[in-house]
């Protein structure tokens, strides 16, 4: 809601500063909106009013500025960063595990998925840090759509949520997914195609 009361309010501000100017300075061609708002100012005292509605208009448009990153608007910044990091081929960008690595003898086992955030790569952050939580990839999921337990968006909405909580060693995220929901995952990368913001969902979905 505050995000869209900035917006009007700097789009009507930047229309008063406009009528107060064509009142001013006489009509210009176009501006239906700032023409009719200067037929309707009165004439006296134009200069301060115009003065105060600029500053107004300004600090305005810079409160909406400072706030993006605190606001769902940081997806304006992130999608573009997020899909421009992305691997635009499906195979490798849903990861390819190492078999070999496991037939080595006397060799410590690697270990195989994540079981809580502090695993997961700088690229799985930035995904959960961009998901728009749209739902996009919950409606082309056919394990969602088939009534099985899986989520893609539930997943990246239980990440985001331990993400700012900070619980980056939080192994309890397993069980809060569940395995049930993980195994549904046929890492189809239906998910992958219809995000919108290049948004990884099968690495957390199946690892």
């Amino acid at each position: 809601m505050l995000i869209e009361v900035g917006i009007i309010a700097i789009i009507v501000t930047g229309f008063f500063i406009e009528g107060a100017r064509i009142a001013q300075n006489g009509a210009d061609p176009g501006s239906f909106v700032g023409n009719w708002l200067a037929a309707q100012l009165a004439t006296g005292g134009l200069p301060t009013v115009h003065r105060y509605l600029w500053w107004t208009h300004g600090l305005l448009a810079l409160a909406l500025i400072a706030y993006i990153p605190f606001s769902p608007l940081v997806h304006l910044v992130l999608a573009p960063a997020n899909a421009g990091l992305d691997i635009p081929v499906p195979g490798p960008k849903m990861g390819v595990m190492d078999f070999e690595a496991l037939e080595g003898e006397g060799e410590e086992t690697p270990s195989l998925g994540v079981s809580k955030l502090g695993d997961f790569s700088r690229k799985n952050l930035l995904d959960i840090f961009t998901c728009l939580k749209c739902g996009r990839c919950h409606e082309v999921c056919p394990a969602a759509q088939t009534g099985k337990k899986l989520s893609p968006k539930g997943v990246m909405v239980t990440l985001a949520e331990y993400l700012q909580q900070g619980k980056m060693e939080d192994e309890s995220l397993l069980d809060t997914i569940t395995t049930d929901a993980i195994y549904n995952c046929t890492t189809c990368a239906a998910c992958m195609e219809a995000c919108p913001v290049a948004v990884n969902q099968p690495m957390p979905s199946s690892g």
